[in-house]
């Protein structure tokens, strides 16, 4: 690489993977590590931790999205490093909440949409770490059976089943709180 005589790195050199959409980026990752530790500052730490280590090392993925997905598996490396430090601090890694981010509600809907919000991330925080994370990206992140598979590192037809067993949990148990609160 050249150096210009000012000391600075010629400008077609930096590069600037989906700026246009970094700020959609940078929330998206924040919300699936908010969910996956329950937590809003360490959410925020390994956020930015997460885009210091996406923009250090380059990309082994290739194909459509190839930057976000591989900075989806940064993230997901550091919070499931996090979540085993806490585990490992912890007497039941089971008390991990993940809490749903409301925006602007309603104040006629307030009680009752954080009443829900509350119940779902309960019972998606109870959900086993692997089923859990996947409902995550699903259902939240809104990514496809291939972009999580690439994400996690399985095949996609794991990802369906995990998904599906999710599911089956979590309409077992929204059903049982549900009945009970009537």
């Amino acid at each position: 690489m050249d150096i210009d005589p000012a000391g600075s790195e010629p400008e077609d050199t930096l590069i600037e993977p989906f700026s246009d959409n970094l700020e959609s980026h940078h929330a998206a990752v924040f919300r699936y590590l908010y969910r996956m530790t329950g937590n809003w500052e360490e959410a925020q730490d390994l956020t930015q931790e997460a885009f210091t280590r996406w923009a250090s090392h380059q990309s082994p993925m290739e194909g459509r999205d190839a930057d976000r997905r591989w900075l989806f598996v940064v993230a997901r490396n550091l919070a499931l490093s996090q979540l085993r430090r806490q585990a490992r601090t912890r007497e039941h890694a089971a008390n991990y909440r993940a809490t749903g981010i409301l925006h602007d509600p309603s104040p006629m809907d307030l009680e009752s949409a954080n009443e829900t919000a509350e119940i779902v991330a309960r019972a998606i925080s109870e959900l086993p770490l692997d089923m859990r994370e996947i409902v995550i990206l699903r259902e939240y992140e809104s990514m496809t059976y291939d972009e999580i598979a690439n994400i996690v590192g399985t095949a996609i037809g794991t990802v369906k089943s995990r998904l599906a067993r999710a599911r089956a949990i979590l309409r077992k148990k929204l059903s049982v709180i549900l009945e009970a609160e009537k």
